[in-house]
């Protein structure tokens, strides 16, 4: 494996003044950091998973091109998209365009090293001309330099080049159940696992190699009728699931996500609580001391089977219609239908 070498030039902020001046002013002083961007070969990066994607509004002649997502030095890189509007396909930026962004130091996507000062900037050339004019009259009090070239390197070590195209370092892409983003009110979204705020959730949440989960979850929620989902088959479901993503053979290590559905059993359990809380003066005893062994066993940080179990005590002391009940019955059912947190995962169908 090889790398590239690039000279990144940037401009910073530093406070300081002339002799004779009593307080600081802001200038700006441009330089260069010479930077690494790992170059394997794409044996060296083999393609793990390959991320089919539909048009962004679901216009049937029209899909994106399929991401390859590369497996490189034990983790996981997306390639970096230009988005290029609603009626086009998205494209990937390339070496060149990388390259020239970067030496001109030009506000854009493409500029993926872009740090510091900018010169868009209204005030840069006011800034940068008083520095320029002082040179080494200029008594520097504090600099932004080393920051900004540490925030360079740090951007360079997160970026890979694979057969003159760009790819990011990223987590891996799991299945969100939720909102649909066509004409349907359900569906699934493909979204980097880093951007799901937690807690996690067994009936919402899914891993890159569920699909069949997937389709299953979305086909429970409607009771009306049947949905015939066939993982095989992406014309059955891509209406629902736009966006899906295949786990090449060999590669259902790279997707690490292990689920545990204890946090989002403890944040069931709060809401519930303080939701009884309201109208714990008017509950009966057996309804109160529940109450009082589920709190003080989330409180405690007890396993997740100590705390259903509590939770289960306290719906069948409460009305079998009663708001609380309903809530943590849901949360209950869930958690025991969750895969074990510290259990191996299985490497479930591909599409």
């Amino acid at each position: 494996m090889k790398d590239t070498l690039i000279e990144v030039p940037f401009g910073y902020a530093l406070k300081g003044r002339k002799k004779g001046q009593r307080n600081d002013r802001d200038y700006i002083r441009e330089t260069t950091v010479t930077v690494a961007i790992a170059s394997p070969d794409a044996d060296e990066a083999p393609v793990a998973l390959v991320w089919h994607r539909r048009g962004r509004w679901g216009d049937e002649g029209f899909q994106h091109p399929a991401r390859d997502f590369r497996f490189f030095a034990g983790r996981l890189w997306r390639p970096v998209d230009f988005e290029n509007g609603y009626d086009k396909p998205d494209s990937q930026i390339v070496r060149s365009e990388f390259l020239d962004a970067v030496a001109r130091r030009e506000d854009c996507a493409a500029n993926l090293l872009q740090a510091g000062a900018r010169r868009s900037w209204w005030d840069y050339e006011t800034k940068l001309d008083g520095a320029i004019d002082l040179g080494n009259a200029l008594i520097v009090s504090s600099s932004e330099e080393d920051a900004v070239a540490a925030e360079i390197r740090s951007k360079a070590g997160k970026l890979i080049l694979v057969d003159g195209k760009m790819y990011g370092e990223t987590s891996e892409p799991m299945y969100v159940v939720g909102q649909g983003r066509f004409q349907h009110n359900l569906g699934a979204e493909v979204v980097p696992l880093h951007t799901i705020h937690p807690p996690m959730d067994v009936a919402k949440h899914f891993r890159a190699d569920q699909l069949p989960e997937v389709l299953e979850a979305i086909a429970s929620r409607f009771s009306r009728r049947e949905l015939d989902f066939d993982p095989e088959n992406p014309a059955s479901f891509v209406a629902y699931v736009p966006d899906w993503v295949e786990v090449r053979e060999g590669f259902a290590h790279v997707l690490t996500y292990r689920h545990d559905q204890t946090p989002q059993l403890l944040a069931g359990v709060k809401r519930a609580l303080e939701y009884l809380g309201k109208t714990l003066a008017d509950q009966p005893i057996p309804v109160l001391l529940a109450f009082g062994e589920l709190r003080d066993a989330a409180a405690r940080g007890e396993p997740g089977a100590l705390v259903a179990d509590r939770a289960e005590v306290l719906c069948d002391a409460l009305k079998r219609d009663a708001f609380e009940a309903k809530m943590l019955r849901e949360e209950i059912e869930k958690f025991r239908i969750a895969p074990v947190a510290d259990a191996s995962a299985l490497a479930g169908p591909k599409p």
